[in-house]
Order: C-alpha cells, then structure tokens, then sequence
C-alpha cells in the first residue's frame, strides 16, 4: 500500500515539532486566552486552548494525544503544510544553542 504524499510530508517531523507549529501559527495570528473563557488565571503561554469536539484541552493534555489528532486538530485551524514549511525554512525547528554555532 502506498502512503499519500500528506502522510510522507508529516512522517518528517514529530509530534513535539508539530504542536510548536500550533503554538506559533497560535502566536502569529494573535489567537490569545481571554479572561472570559473560564480558565481561572491567565497564566502559560497566553494562548487559546485546543478544543476538539466541545473539549477543552490544556496544552500538557494535548501534547500526550495522538499525533493524528494533532496533525488534524493544526490544518483546522488553519495550520497547513505550506506554513510548517515555512517554518523550516526559516530554522525554526532547530535548537536556538545549534543556531549561535553556525
């Protein structure tokens, strides 16, 4: 069985790599928590929480969900291939420490 062209292009990247997409795309598109939305204080990242069918997730919660739902969960919000290209183009992925090497 042959694996599509979408499953090739996220094999490549983790799950961990995946979510810090999310959270920048999150940052990038200025999606942050308000104090109405029911969640106490307005500590962490600031950031919008995930919510997959009517279920708030925190993001320690969703960094332990599957990678499919993950990968799902980003190109419905908008989150596509073209962006997380984007990003590693740009290094993103790659540990701040490697970069002052080069």
């Amino acid at each position: 069985m042959e694996k599509s062209k979408e499953k090739v292009f996220y094999d490549k990247y983790h799950k961990k790599q995946l979510v810090k997409a999310i959270k920048q795309f999150k940052k990038d598109k200025d999606m942050r928590r308000t104090r109405g939305d029911g969640f106490k204080r307005l500590y962490g990242n600031g950031l919008k929480r995930p919510v997959i069918e009517d279920v708030h997730y925190s993001w320690k919660q969703f960094e332990k969900l599957p990678k499919d739902v993950v990968i799902v969960y980003g190109f419905m919000i908008g989150c596509n291939q073209e962006y997380i290209e984007k990003l590693d183009n740009e290094n993103f992925f790659v540990p701040k420490r490697l970069l002052k090497e080069e």
